[in-house]
């Protein structure tokens, strides 16, 4: 892998694209520290071979899509620590990741509502 300047790396960026395919393969091509924020929605693993039901008993309509579709948990922990890996390696110094659903384990963060100086709130 070619090592580039922050310059090269600003100049060598896909802008106003949006990259279809693998989405560890397509991080893993773009420059470290290039990236001011993700946005992930990643799969939720909700393809249980029962049914799932929410805290007030009604029934999860989970999706059945094969982007949902993992062999295990094991498998499924792989790609989100992978996929994790691979987004905070882009992440610039700012550090910013906003997520669907993201593992609290595999990205540990603390979150505090952004406050004004002009309204306080």
């Amino acid at each position: 892998m070619k090592t580039m300047t922050r310059t090269e790396s600003a100049a060598a960026l896909p802008l106003n694209t949006i990259l279809i395919g693998d989405c560890i393969k397509q991080m893993q091509a773009l420059p470290a520290e290039s990236v001011d924020l993700i946005f992930a929605d990643p799969p939720y693993n909700l393809q249980l071979r029962g049914e799932l039901h929410r805290p007030d008993n009604s029934r999860v309509d989970a999706v059945d899509d094969a982007w949902d579709s993992f062999a295990s948990f094991e498998v499924y922990d792989r790609f989100t620590r992978e996929w994790l890996r691979a987004a905070r390696r882009l992440l610039n110094a700012q550090r910013r990741a906003l997520g669907h659903r993201l593992v609290p384990q595999h990205l540990p963060c603390r979150c505090r509502p952004a406050r004004t100086k002009a309204t306080g709130s």
